[in-house]
């Protein structure tokens, strides 16, 4: 038998990037207003603003419910178990059923809801957080490492549908950690925790197991590149600009840039310059170089020559992310810029015409001649 509830959609998913910390999902917090990263704990029975439930009284649990099931909003507890740890950064989602006192009350001795206890069919409740990833994240460096607990016990989990194996189950006296780290996809997510309840008490809390850590297990490096100018003449100064940036919070170490000076441009001259914890190189230049990205940093590149006007000005750069690091999927590995110029002059004929020799001329060159070999050969 499966509980009849109303239909309920979560109407805001959060969109997480790698610069999201793992407890902005935890269970039963208000979501922080940026830029704080930790949100407050909710009021007893309140509604989870990002977490929903469905409930089915059944031997054979649905192995996940579908989006499509009656999901309603999850909400904390009401009166806790003594045995439920307790936490300041979240707190215990339930079912909510009545006592016999009318409280939407958990465990309070005494004050059962009324149904068998332990029941003799099990119940299945299972709570669901939805969200959007952000666009510059490769969905294969998302790695949820989340403490979770359950009453009676959590006994799976699904990503996008997929049950994640191998998986621990966790009681309510203590919690257990995983990480979530495969079958994420672009776009939209879904993760499903199942719990058993054979009678009496009914919960489930998530938090981040460690504090501050990120979604992801390696920061998504962008690459951009841009040129001062489209067009150029001969003699002009052109400068190329390739910039490095950090979009998570994991460091990445032994980050390579190649960088080959433009056919079309003479005289170069690198410079650099940095945000956040980054270092540049010294010098900055000739490419490639190696270096350290820190996570939520920058490097900048500037090459700048003189247009000859010769040759092409067409320029690629090539990131290679480096230990803790993936280049974002929103740009790749590469970035390039191509612009046009204008063909230096060719160089101008001589103006030295040859002399031409009239008869006369060879005539008497002929004759000079005679006579220089003549002297040679009295000198000899």
């Amino acid at each position: 038998m499966v509980l009849a509830c109303p239909a309920w959609a979560q109407t805001t998913l959060p969109t997480l990037s790698c610069q999201s910390p793992t407890s902005l999902l935890n269970t039963g917090i208000a979501q922080p207003v940026p830029p704080a990263t930790s949100g407050t704990k909710l009021g007893l029975y309140a509604a989870d603003p990002i977490w929903s439930q469905f409930q089915e009284l059944t031997t054979t649990p649905l192995q996940p419910p579908s989006n499509a099931a009656a999901w309603t909003p999850a909400r904390t507890a009401g009166t806790l178990a003594s045995a439920w740890s307790t936490f300041a950064d979240a707190q215990w989602l339930s079912p909510g059923f009545s006592s016999t006192t009318g409280e939407l009350n958990q465990s309070s001795p005494g004050n059962w809801w009324p149904r068998p206890t332990p029941s003799p069919v099990p119940f299945y409740n299972h709570y669901r957080i939805q969200f959007n990833l952000a666009p510059e994240v490769p969905p294969s460096v998302v790695a949820l490492d989340l403490e979770y607990m359950g009453d009676d016990s959590v006994v799976a989990a699904f990503v996008n549908g997929t049950q994640q194996l191998p998986f621990t189950p966790a009681g309510f006296t203590g919690g257990i950690h995983t990480n979530f780290n495969s079958g994420w996809v672009s776009g939209t997510n879904t993760l499903v925790f199942s719990t058993s309840d054979t009678g009496w008490a009914a919960g489930f809390l998530a938090r981040a197991h460690l504090s501050g850590q990120a979604i992801c297990s390696s920061s998504p490096i962008s690459i951009t590149k841009t040129a001062d100018q489209t067009h150029y003449e001969p003699g002009q100064l052109a400068t190329y600009t390739v910039t490095l940036t950090s979009l998570g919070l994991v460091d990445a170490t032994g980050v390579s840039l190649a960088d080959p000076i433009p056919a079309g441009l003479s005289n170069p001259v690198w410079a650099c310059s940095a945000t956040g914890s980054a270092v540049c190189p010294s010098p900055a230049g000739p490419m490639p170089q190696t270096f350290d990205m820190p996570g939520n940093s920058s490097l900048s590149f500037t090459l700048s020559g003189t247009v000859t006007g010769r040759a092409t000005l067409d320029n690629i750069a090539t990131l290679t992310p480096g230990t803790g690091g993936v280049c974002a999927a929103t740009t790749g590995c590469t970035a390039s810029v191509a612009p046009t110029y204008s063909p230096a002059p060719a160089p101008a004929p001589s103006n030295h015409a040859v002399p031409s020799l009239t008869p006369l001329s060879l005539t008497v060159l002929a004759a000079a001649l005679g006579l220089l070999g003549w002297k040679r050969r009295r000198t000899l």
